[in-house]
């Protein structure tokens, strides 16, 4: 338990993580060419890598673990796996476990993140929403055999996108700001990702999906971390004022 404590009390904890964001980035950068060069091998050597150094930094940073934001990077790591393959089973799983990593992610916000009421949420919804009707209508003949899974994740993301973006309006903190340019980019990703089968003669599109989603992983670690911060921080002041009434 000293050893534990003392690395927590280390400074130089915020430079090991200062080193892996720039390891996590090199690493994602070789991911967007090797898709956009179509190098399996170079993808196979740097997606599978791109999570476990996110949930290393995470461990770092972060003085008390969260089991749900640890298990719904584990199924985006699952995710990121499966679709290396292009056979369909292991496409199939990692909608699946994509699914499951926003459902977890959800959940995780709504226990962290204030409800601003329905009004700002609906609002919110608003524009992911005409986002997701207008991609669709657009590419729809090309979307036939992945339609479900492309109607699943459009409704979790526009609840997403809606809380978030609800949230950042009404309550406009850092750690709102995070989240809100995370669903955003989420979400955009997921446009490309049907521009992609619409125009699949354009290879930088798929590309530009996989960067989108990196960075929108390493936003929602700085936001779990801003919140965790934020978490502490009250409950350091509710202790110490307790322990001043009680004087």
């Amino acid at each position: 338990m000293k050893v534990y404590n003392n690395f927590y009390e280390n400074p130089r904890r915020n430079e090991y993580v200062n080193g892996l964001i720039g390891v996590y980035f090199f690493i994602a950068i070789i991911d967007v060419i090797a898709e956009f060069l179509q190098s399996q091998f170079f993808v196979f050597i740097s997606k599978p890598f791109l999570i476990p150094i996110l949930f290393l930094m995470y461990i770092i940073k972060s003085r008390k673990f969260n089991l749900i934001y640890i298990s719904a990077i584990g199924f985006a790591w699952l995710s990121d796996v499966f679709f290396i393959s292009h056979r369909l089973i292991f496409l199939g799983l990692g909608s699946v476990s994509f699914l499951l990593f926003l459902i977890l992610f959800i959940y995780f916000i709504i226990k962290h993140v204030k409800f601003q009421g329905y009004l700002s949420l609906i609002i919110g919804c608003i524009p992911f929403l005409l986002g997701y009707y207008f991609f669709y209508n657009l590419a729809q003949n090309q979307l036939k055999e992945m339609f479900f899974s492309y109607f699943m994740t459009g409704v979790l993301i526009v609840f997403l996108g809606g809380y978030s973006l609800g949230s950042y309006m009404l309550n406009p903190s850092k750690s709102n700001t995070f989240l809100a340019l995370s669903v955003f980019l989420l979400a955009t990703s997921q446009f490309v990702f049907v521009l992609e089968h619409y125009f699949a003669d354009i290879r930088l599109l798929h590309s530009l999906l996989i960067l989108f989603y990196v960075i929108a992983q390493y936003l929602i670690f700085v936001f779990v971390i801003l919140e965790e911060k934020r978490k502490r921080y009250h409950e350091f002041r509710n202790k110490s004022l307790k322990i001043d009434t009680n004087l």
